[in-house]
This record gives C-alpha cells, structure tokens and sequence, in this order.
C-alpha cells in the first residue's frame, strides 16, 4: 500500500459508523499498529467481560441452571433484607416469626436486595390503603346494622323500653348464677339487648307480671322457703347416693328422673311461678 493511508471507516462496516465507540476511530489509519493494537484490546475486553456476564438462564433450563444464576444476585444472608415497617412498629413474637420466614423465603427465591426492598415498600403501601378502605367501609356497615337493629329494638320492645331493660337487669342480678354474671356483662349493646328481649318475652309468656318480682312468703308470690330448701336436700341426697352415681345400676335411670323433676321444679320456684 506505500505511503497510502488507509481509513478504518473503510473496514468497519456501514451500518456500525454510528456506534459511539467506534467514531473515534473511523478516521484513523487502519496500516497504524497503535491504533490496531487499541482496537485489539477493546475486543479483549469486550469478550472479557461477556464472560463475566452470568449466563440468563432460557425457558428450558433446570433448577440448577437458575439457582446458580439467582445466586450472583441474592444477598449472602437473609438477614441482609430490610423489611420497612410503620414509625413506632413494635413486632410480638408471631410478627418476628413471620418476618424472619419471609427473609428466608425471599433468600431462596434468589430476590436481590435492592428488588426485595422496592417490592415489600410498595406492597406496604398497599396494604395501608386496603387497610384504611376496608375500615371505612366496616364503619358503614356497623352504622348501618346498628341503625337497622335500633329499629328493630325499638318495635320490639315498644315504649316501655328502659321499663323492660331495667326489669330484666333486676332479675339478672338477683337469680344469675354468679359464673354467669361478669360475662353478661362483657356482652355489647346489641347483644346485651338482644339477651334482654329474649328474657323478656319468655317472662311476659309465662310468669304474671305479679310475680315477677315476689318475695318468698309474699301474698300471691312464690310458695314458703321450705319447699326449695327441702328440694335443695333431696336433689344433694340423691346425687351423693351410689345408686345415682352407678351409671349401669338398675335404679340409675330412676334417680336421674327425679332429680330432673326437683331441678324443673327449683327452676318454677326461682321464677315465682309457684304451681305445685
């Protein structure tokens, strides 16, 4: 070639002058050992890299392939992932177990870090904005069922509402069993009402509205304590005997029947019915 300068535009294909590495070149002597030699080192590494590159594994490729591809990119520990929790969040054991599960599912999965932080932030988010819709619309909900019970409390009960829950909370106090007394008490508004209701309509059915609230000796009230307290005696007789106690006896069932018979009859005495 002589003395003639050969450009290296002139080998580097058309369609490749655009690349930016390569407009330095397009003008330089291809016959310079420089600037081949530059050309050289760029390829090197260029392939040098590629090489370094982790290899994507394809749509066929084996569990193996991936975890060997998927361990450049996780952390070295789970521990490395940072879970974003709200400002004063304080975690119970049960929250520390979960957290500590999803670390280590995130970990196995190969999730890197900086992806596992972007993914949980915004699920968080989610999650508030779930939270926070789904609270208001329970609000609705609870407003409405509360108002369309107060109506119908309301038709139940009639006007002598505070009437009739003042009359069965007397009664409760004075003839519930004293287990039953402090959970009665845990129960709602709604509940509470409801109970009342229920107690109320089964008195208005079947006890005089006289004998409601009749003391034990009283005209038209309940029959003298002596009845009770020897029913009370009997039923604990029968209880202790062997007979009752001896499931296979052949009195067994004789002696359950009675007992049956005092506690229907101790429970028509507690309500004032007083029948013999």
């Amino acid at each position: 070639m002589g003395d003639e300068v050969t450009l290296l535009k002139e080998f580097i294909p058309q369609d490749l002058h655009g690349r930016e590495y390569l407009k330095p070149w397009l003008d330089k002597p291809a016959n310079d050992k420089g600037v081949l030699a530059e050309v050289f080192k760029k390829l090197d590494n260029a392939e040098s890299l590629i090489g370094k590159r982790p290899l994507i594994p394809g749509k066929d490729a084996t569990e193996a392939d991936w975890d060997n591809f998927l361990k450049t990119l996780r952390p070295e520990k789970a521990e490395d992932y940072e879970i974003p929790l709200a400002e004063g969040t304080k975690l119970d054991d049960r929250g520390l177990a979960y957290h500590k599960a999803l670390r280590e599912a995130m970990l196995s999965a190969g999730i890197p870090k900086a992806v596992a932080k972007k993914f949980l932030t915004e699920m968080q988010q989610f999650g508030f904005r779930d939270q926070k819709d789904f609270a208001a619309k329970m609000r609705i909900a609870q407003d409405k069922a509360k108002a369309e019970y107060d109506t119908a409390a309301k038709a139940a009960l009639g006007d002598k509402r505070e009437e009739i829950i003042a009359r069965v909370d007397a009664l409760i106090n004075e003839l519930a069993p004293a287990a039953f007394k402090p959970e009665f008490a845990k129960l709602n508004a709604e509940q509470r009402l409801t109970a009342i209701g229920v107690i109320n309509a089964v008195l208005e059915k079947y006890v005089p509205a006289d004998k409601i609230n009749a003391k034990p000796g009283a005209s038209g009230g309940a029959p003298e304590q002596g009845e009770e307290a020897v029913l009370t005696a009997e039923m604990q007789k029968i209880q202790g005997s062997v007979e009752y106690k001896d499931l296979f006896g052949v009195d067994h069932q004789k002696m359950k029947d009675r007992v049956s018979e005092i506690a229907k009859r101790l429970a028509e005495i507690k309500l004032g019915k007083g029948k013999k």
